[in-house]
């Protein structure tokens, strides 16, 4: 009977605690090259914002997982500019992860922040 309750203990206890981890999401690279003493881009948005969340049921059974692509998406859709057709380039990008957990659930959320720029031909 002690063993039993030892599980269901241990294994409630495990439920409660729980884990993250943060894998390496590498984006596309170009290179261009802006001369400062032109002034040859203008900022369209400075710190746009995009964010894309996930869930998780029991610490195991996954829902939804947060992607770069769709905070990527509503990163573009937070400049609220059509971007269509124009020299645009991602700069100061950076990338931030968080977990909360919740007795049997847990909430992952991925943040992308950058500054928008158009070339222009000055």
């Amino acid at each position: 009977m002690k063993n039993v309750a030892l599980l269901i203990v241990g294994t409630f206890l495990i439920t409660l605690t729980g884990c993250t981890s943060s894998g390496e999401i590498k984006g596309q690279s170009t290179s261009a090259t802006v001369d400062l003493s032109r002034a040859n881009y203008r900022v369209l948005k400075a710190g746009a914002v995009g964010t894309s969340s996930g869930f998780k049921l029991l610490g195991f059974l996954n829902f939804s997982s947060p992607t770069y692509a769709k905070a990527k998406k509503n990163l573009y859709k937070d400049v609220d500019i059509p971007l269509e057709g124009k020299s645009i380039a991602i700069i100061n990008q950076t990338e931030d992860s968080s977990t909360l957990n919740v007795l049997l659930f847990q909430i992952t959320k991925l943040t992308l922040s950058a500054d928008v720029i158009e070339y222009t031909d000055q």
